[in-house]
């Protein structure tokens, strides 16, 4: 599972739709035949009665479709409006960043993308509403990385969030004590050892 918050968003996803699964770790060099001349190798996959899975958008309304009780789709607008935020490719650019010099302009860039997601929350527990459903599944693990990676190479953490920072603590402190994200969740040593790797520490 390493630090793949793709995978993380999977399990949320069926953990919240109470599917039982079974887990197995790849690397790169012990994927399975199958997986590589079927799939590309690309992970996360979903094998569900000899048929694999993949692309988490794709797998994620596959698993609404197959399991459709408790329903977790989002109207399409909420979708795109939590979308729009941009909040993972900001996530990813600031704590990736080796250059100091870009640092300022990424940073904001974040600020921004938490300011409107925080925005999508005003008045509700979680992104749909009462009750987690897919963009949740989708925005918490992201904001796993945030809590970890970002915190630890970057300084910044939610609690360094200013504007809606009240409402996404809040959002936080609510979704991270799920039973179907702490299930999912990879460790915060993995985490920084993945996101070492991609800043080429």
């Amino acid at each position: 599972l390493g630090d793949c918050p793709f995978t993380h968003s999977v399990q949320m996803a069926l953990g919240l739709k109470s599917v039982s699964y079974e887990v197995v770790p790849c690397t790169q060099d012990t994927k399975p035949k199958w997986l590589v001349e079927e799939c590309g190798g690309k992970m996360p996959c979903v094998c569900h009665k000899g048929e694999p899975h993949v692309e988490t958008s794709e797998i994620l309304a596959w698993i609404e479709k197959e399991f459709p009780s408790p329903a977790l789709q989002p109207t399409e607008a909420l979708a795109m409006e939590v979308k729009s935020c941009g909040v993972f490719p900001a996530i990813a650019q600031f704590t990736k960043n080796t250059d100091a010099a870009k640092d300022l302009e990424l940073r904001s860039k974040l600020d921004g993308a938490l300011a409107s997601l925080s925005k999508c929350l005003e008045g509700k527990a979680f992104l749909q509403g009462d009750q987690p459903g897919l963009l949740d599944c989708d925005i918490l693990p992201k904001l796993h990385v945030l809590s970890h990676a970002t915190a630890h190479y970057k300084g910044f953490s939610m609690d360094d969030v200013k504007e809606g920072g009240e409402v996404l603590r809040a959002y936080w402190s609510r979704g991270s004590a799920l039973e179907a994200f702490q299930r999912g969740a990879y460790s915060k040593e993995d985490c920084l050892w993945g996101w070492g790797q991609a800043r080429g520490d």
